[in-house]
């Protein structure tokens, strides 16, 4: 028993020496928890102005309905590496709106294309000596949306019907000076019937979800490639899955062109299953809603109606619709609508508004295989087909084309980007470890752009967090200072980084791992303060008992204490 309290001050001081120890070294190697902040100069990242423009066009009654997802869909937008110029407002023409993106696109920001959500203007065009007309002798006019993006041509109403029927170079340039300058997308719900569980803006707003989810991961952008050719283009089917085997290997392609194989109840069951892409071909009717099967000819048909439609789930992403009039959204069931507002996950469509369809996709497959998006592979593909590019493409078939949907989807990665690591340094929250590998080339260690931003780790939307990667010997990376992180308030945050390079080619990284600002656990976020608080408390308990121990050895000696006993 005499040596017993020694011993216990003993290992007191030495628990009290090791915590202190334990504390520095926490704070050293894990400093997010220390309140350091450093100076910060904001010419070490570029503006985000040297991103992409798009604009953002919104019809007022979208943002009065659904403020929170016109929100939330630009900061996906900037999620995918856009900058977005957004406007609300009435637009008394499509003549206004088309001066509205002219003033854009010839501003020092750019234009790279327009998003038009909600019901906005459009033009029509007829082309003289349309084979339908001739035909039916009908005059048959139609939504050409190429008005608005060709921002530099033409466009005349020779004999004053209403109607645009001339497009042409103010300068006399020729036929490739009419081409499109930018891609426009419309997003337009169609005119749910009153036993529907929601009314339009609730379509919108469920769709601009799914958006979403594609983001964070609930629906990943996997999976191998759908044709479906219906009997009147069967002889072609091969040509068809040749083109599409510039973006899929051709193990990945589904084909479905046998004569006794093209069915409604086929194309229904094979489009619900979990395709990246589809392509389906079918007759469609004048009425924009109804999809015509030959089962197996012209005199055994069978109709897929949108009442139908909208009961199904089609379950891919991105569509390629070559069914006559199916983009004419200004019908209230256009059938494009319904499979990209329905009940499945289509984000993207083409399509048509008028009789016609996309023909020889080579280059729009090629863009896609390369990382880009389906806005830019569409301009891309619509550019040669204006310009007379294509093997035979005339402008019958061309020149109803509309994108439809969400036109930011990207199908592939032409560039192979590493996932990133994410996490804290003396300096600031650290991306690094990022390689790059060129389809060709190999390893990267240049690139026209190397951007990374920080979004939420829950939604995947933009958070404003961003810089430009530069390249290390362990790879890309780019550090955001504490002052500029702390300053964007508490979250979880994910690293993502896009790549470009100048000969065509992109990709985007998969998300990093979540890390967490401040840190939500009490213990973690206030370690080393605790630490010195309980080793406080320690010391003074330890200075305590040596106190009273030596009072009482003082007070009664030992041999005291045994002769009194």
């Amino acid at each position: 028993m005499r040596h017993r309290f020694p011993s216990l001050v003993f290992i007191l001081f030495g628990v009290v020496l090791l915590l202190s120890v334990l504390a520095n070294i926490q704070g050293i190697t894990h400093p997010v928890q220390v309140p350091i902040r450093y100076s910060y100069s904001r010419s070490q990242m570029r503006t985000m102005s040297d991103w992409p423009r798009i604009a953002l066009i919104v019809d007022p009654a979208v943002e009065s309905s659904i403020p929170g997802d016109v929100d939330d869909f630009e900061r996906l937008l900037k999620a995918r590496f856009f900058q977005v110029t957004t406007t609300t407002q009435s637009w008394a023409s499509a003549a206004a709106l088309r001066s509205h993106l002219q003033t854009l696109y010839e501003s020092s920001f750019g234009l790279e294309g327009a998003i038009l959500l909600g019901d906005l203007p459009a033009s029509m065009y007829y082309l003289a000596g349309d084979p339908i007309h001739l035909e039916s002798g009908l005059v048959y006019e139609f939504i050409s949306d190429l008005y608005l993006m060709d921002l530099d041509g033409q466009f005349t109403d020779g004999n004053g019907d209403g109607f645009f029927d001339i497009h042409s170079d103010p300068d006399g340039g020729g036929p490739a000076d009419i081409t499109p300058e930018i891609w426009v997308s419309r997003i337009v719900p169609p005119v749910p019937p009153p036993s529907w569980p929601t009314d339009r803006m609730g379509l919108l707003s469920d769709y601009l979800d799914n958006l979403r989810s594609y983001l964070d991961g609930t629906y990943p952008l996997t999976g191998d490639g759908l044709l479906f050719v219906d009997n009147p283009w069967r002889s072609s089917a091969q040509t068809y899955e040749n083109q599409m085997a510039y973006l899929f290997d051709p193990s990945d392609i589904t084909r479905i062109s046998g004569i006794d194989d093209t069915t409604k109840s086929r194309w229904l069951l094979e489009a619900g299953q979990s395709f990246l892409y589809g392509t389906v071909m079918v007759h469609a009717g004048l009425t924009c809603h109804t999809q015509c099967f030959y089962e197996p000819d012209e005199y055994n048909k069978n109709y897929l109606n949108h009442t139908e439609l909208r009961q199904h789930s089609i379950n891919i992403p991105v569509l390629d619709l070559f069914t006559c009039n199916s983009a004419n959204f200004t019908h209230p069931d256009y059938d494009a609508g319904w499979y990209l507002f329905g009940p499945g996950r289509v984000a993207s469509a083409v399509s048509c508004t008028r009789s016609g369809g996309m023909l020889y996709k080579t280059e729009y497959f090629t863009q896609l295989a390369r990382g880009w998006d389906t806005g830019r592979a569409f301009l891309e593909w619509f550019t040669l087909a204006v310009a007379g590019s294509l093997p035979y493409a005339g402008e019958f078939w061309w020149r109803g084309m509309e994108l439809l949907g969400d036109p930011t989807m990207h199908l592939a990665q032409g560039l192979s980007v590493s996932q990133p690591y994410l996490g804290p340094t003396s300096e600031g929250v650290k991306v690094w470890g990022v390689t790059v590998e060129h389809p060709t080339q190999g390893f990267l260690t240049e690139a026209n752009r190397s951007d990374f931003q920080l979004v939420d780790a829950d939604t995947h939307l933009f958070t404003g967090l961003w810089g430009t990667l530069n390249y290390t010997n362990n790879g890309w990376e780019a550090t955001i200072p504490w002052d500029t992180f702390s300053s964007f308030g508490g979250g979880s945050y994910v690293a993502v980084c896009r790549f470009e390079t100048d000969d065509d080619y992109a990709g985007t990284s998969p998300v990093s791992g979540a890390y967490t600002w401040p840190p939500y656990f009490f213990l973690d976020t206030y370690w080393p303060e605790i630490v010195i608080i309980i080793g406080g408390g320690v010391l003074c308990i330890a200075v305590l008992i040596i106190v009273m121990y030596v009072k009482r050895h003082t007070l009664f000696p030992p041999h005291e204490m045994e002769q009194t006993h």
